[in-house]
């Protein structure tokens, strides 16, 4: 090679190196992405979500799309550094209420931006326009309320009060039946509208409640035939009052053959004592049942039956002759009794001894003392009712007869 080409070569060379490019460059990584994003408050209109901080990142950005992920709502609004992001739209210019949307947000420094982390959010339904107790038993309550739009569930809390209430069930529409409760017992409960976002995250805000959700009464104790006029076949019936929260009460009246004769319902707190004139009644064996009620929308929600109270009356007796040594009674026929017994006392008020029985209609007591007061009453027996021979009920008023026999002068009143 001659000395002239060598230089050519030599010069090419020294240009080559001099402006030759490194077959590879060394990539400066992007910021991790956030991690463990999720939503930690909802409401109507706002939503708050948060992450983990990023190591080495000087800020976030949050965008919101529509739940499908299609339209941008939110573009890369950033957070200044801070690991949480905050939307209250008063306006709902831009959330819906009961609305799920995604969120996607991107760790920036110097490098540039991560691949966003997405999550789920929504807002809180809002509160029904409705919500009340609609029925009960003893041991049960029955709540219905309209529908909250965008709900996808509805929470039921439940206590003494609202300080005590806790999360009772959930469910996905209403009416509800909550049972297992106590007898004549108020609850607070209260409904919640939610959005389901995760298993962990109910999206919700609002609520409606009941500060005296109420059982019915249980069985009514104590009852008793208080008081009864055979002449007019008025009575009066009794029963212990135990209940705290009743509308009133329900009486039942049955005839001897277990059909019912008349229902009565009577308004009122604290009752315990009714009257009744029951005329078709007279000198008829009956039973009777009483429970109370509770009214919720003008619809009678009852608690439980009393035990039956059988009555059987005392015979509707009357003097049918007297002498200055005896008396002769007679008494209206007591339905279904197979005999009578007859009762004398020789004082008003005093002791009543039994001295006869018999199964006619029909009485002579001789061998009375003159000018001596005689007090008489009579009992009806073995009248079948509720499958037993019974006699008559035992009433502190009686319904006797007052007889003066005197020497010159007989005269027998009825009292």
């Amino acid at each position: 090679m001659s000395m002239k080409k060598l230089r050519i070569t030599l010069a090419a060379l020294g240009l080559a190196a001099l402006f030759s490019i490194p077959a590879t460059t060394a990539a400066i990584a992007a910021p991790a992405a956030p991690t463990d994003l999720r939503q930690e408050i909802s409401t109507e209109s706002g939503i708050k979500m948060i992450w983990s901080k990023v190591t080495g990142a000087t800020n976030y950005e949050v965008s919101i799309y529509t739940a499908d992920g299609k339209t941008a709502l939110v573009k890369s609004a950033s957070t200044n550094g801070a690991n949480e992001y905050i939307l209250n739209d008063v306006e709902k210019k831009i959330l819906k209420p009961g609305t799920s949307y995604a969120i996607h947000v991107v760790s920036v420094d110097s490098s540039g931006k991560s691949d966003p982390a997405k999550a789920a959010a929504a807002t809180a339904p809002v509160v029904m326009t409705s919500f009340e107790q609609t029925a009960a038993t003893s041991n049960t309550i029955t709540l219905a309320w309209t529908e909250s739009p965008g709900a996808t569930a509805y929470l039921i809390k439940m206590g003494a009060d609202a300080a005590s209430a806790k999360d009772l069930t959930t469910v996905t529409k209403g009416p509800i039946k909550l049972s297992n409760l106590k007898a004549d017992t108020a609850y607070y409960v209260a409904v919640y509208p939610i959005r389901k976002v995760t298993d962990t995250f109910l999206a919700s805000e609002k609520c409606c409640y009941i500060n005296k959700a109420i059982t019915t009464a249980g069985a009514v104790s104590g009852l008793e035939l208080a008081e009864w006029d055979v002449r007019t076949n008025y009575i009066r019936l009794a029963w212990e009052n135990t209940a705290k929260y009743e509308s009133g009460y329900q009486i039942e009246l049955y005839k001897s053959n277990n059909k019912v004769y008349k229902t009565y319902n009577v308004r009122g707190r604290n009752l315990a004592s009714v009257g009744y004139t029951l005329k078709k009644l007279k000198n008829k064996p009956f039973y009777f049942k009483v429970r109370t009620y509770n009214t919720f929308n003008d619809v009678k929600s009852y608690g439980e039956w009393s035990k039956p109270c059988y009555c059987i009356p005392e015979a509707n007796v009357t003097v049918k002759k007297a002498s200055n040594t005896a008396v002769t009674l007679s008494w209206d026929k007591v339905e279904g009794a197979k005999q009578y017994l007859v009762y004398r006392a020789t004082t008003d008020g005093g002791k009543y001894s039994k001295i006869a029985t018999v199964k006619t209609l029909n009485f002579t007591n001789d061998n009375l003392t003159e000018g001596q007061d005689y007090y008489y009453f009579v009992k009806a027996d073995k009248v079948k009712i509720g499958g037993k021979k019974r006699k008559s009920t035992a009433i502190d008023i009686k319904n006797d007869v007052y007889v003066t026999l005197y020497t010159a002068k007989r005269e027998a009143e009825n009292k």
